[in-house]
């Protein structure tokens, strides 16, 4: 029989068994979902995964026309241009503006949008050290054709594309324009209204015109790109316009897709700050690079209408530009009235005064042969 102590010493050398402790279970990582084409977030992966696949969540070039290799966002308006510019001889091609490749059919477009931008999208932890780009991401190497102002034909990475643009158009800025006779400011400042009209994105401006313009509108067409804009045959408006001297085509700006937008923006903002204000602006354009321009507008106070010409049918283009150059004729009646009304008032208050002086005359003589 074994002693106490013995059974104590036992007990003491045997191991102690523990039950093994539960380790809390791993929350799932903070953040968001981040789509890469337009930076977005999302909540959770279905919504960015929704967001993706869906063609018209992202505003992009999806047609290309055969003939001259220029893109668009609607079909329509690829049908409007090659009416107006390949005698109504309609080629499609099927365009992914979000990396430039072009498809004969438009289901070789569908299935490369599925399995290429339907699932750029990515999670974003919520640890700054974590960051949606990879070292893949930097730097990016462009690799089409430079053009002759310094830009490329197409863009990777669209900082590279806004630097480049924002370049260009400063230098369009700073060129000395010496060789080219732009209208004269004199006669513009005896204008209603400047419309500038670019004829990349509506060559057809004054066949869609159902009138005349009001007297006083200034037209000032630009073309850039592949667009070589030739002037409407048996176009009375136009014709009536170029008569009178109320039309100006402006030289080829160059042969980048956007310079027509660019020469716009540097012209209508000089005009800006050399005019009247009382002048309205007006730009027809279906691009969407006049954002600074609109900004310039609102701080000078300058009444400007930018308009998309496809979204406006031929006669409601026409009654609304005339009723921009109507407000001006209104603001200019009410400002000769003011005048008017100021003069006569100027004249009474003479009259009077003279009526006093000769009052005070007579009453200085009748004082005197009393």
């Amino acid at each position: 029989m074994s002693s106490p102590t013995n059974r104590s010493s036992l007990t003491a050398s045997m191991p102690v068994l523990q039950s093994p402790s539960k380790s809390p279970p791993k929350s799932p990582p903070r953040g968001k979902w981040q789509c890469r084409i337009c930076e977005d977030m999302f909540d959770s992966q279905e919504s960015v995964k929704h967001h993706c696949m869906c063609l018209t969540s992202h505003q992009f070039h999806r047609y290309s026309c055969d003939h001259c290799k220029k893109s668009f966002h609607k079909i329509e308006t690829l049908y409007r241009h090659c009416q107006d510019q390949h005698e109504n001889d309609i080629k499609i091609k099927y365009f992914c503006g979000l990396c430039d490749l072009t498809f004969d059919v438009e289901e070789a477009f569908l299935s490369h949008y599925k399995d290429v931008h339907s699932i750029d999208y990515v999670f974003v932890s919520e640890k700054p050290e974590t960051s949606i780009k990879n070292e893949d991401d930097f730097p990016v190497l462009e690799k089409s054709n430079l053009l002759t102002c310094g830009c490329r034909e197409s863009y990777i990475c669209k900082t590279n594309r806004k630097e480049d643009h924002s370049r260009c158009l400063q230098i369009l800025l700073d060129k000395d324009e010496g060789d080219v006779e732009l209208p004269d400011l004199d006669y513009l400042r005896t204008m209603t209204h400047i419309v500038f009209v670019d004829f990349d994105n509506w060559s057809n401006f004054f066949g869609h015109l159902p009138g005349f313009l009001n007297q006083g509108t200034f037209v000032w067409g630009f073309q850039g790109g592949n667009t070589n804009w030739k002037p409407p045959v048996n176009c009375k408006i136009f014709n009536y316009l170029n008569r009178i001297g109320c039309f100006f085509l402006h030289p080829r700006c160059s042969k980048r897709k956007d310079a027509a937008d660019f020469a716009i923006c540097m012209h209508a903002g000089r005009l800006d700050e050399q005019l009247p204000k009382q002048i309205p602006f007006t730009i027809l354009s279906g691009d969407q690079g006049f954002l600074e321009l609109q900004n310039q507008f609102k701080k000078t106070q300058r009444p400007a209408h930018i308009l998309n010409p496809h979204h406006l049918e031929g006669d409601m283009m026409c009654a609304l530009l005339n009723s921009i150059s109507d407000t001006t004729k209104d603001s200019d009646s009410s400002e000769n009235d003011r005048t008017r009304t100021k003069k006569n008032t100027v004249q009474e208050e003479e009259i009077k005064s003279r009526e006093d002086v000769e009052l005070q005359e007579i009453l200085k003589r009748s004082l005197e042969e009393v």
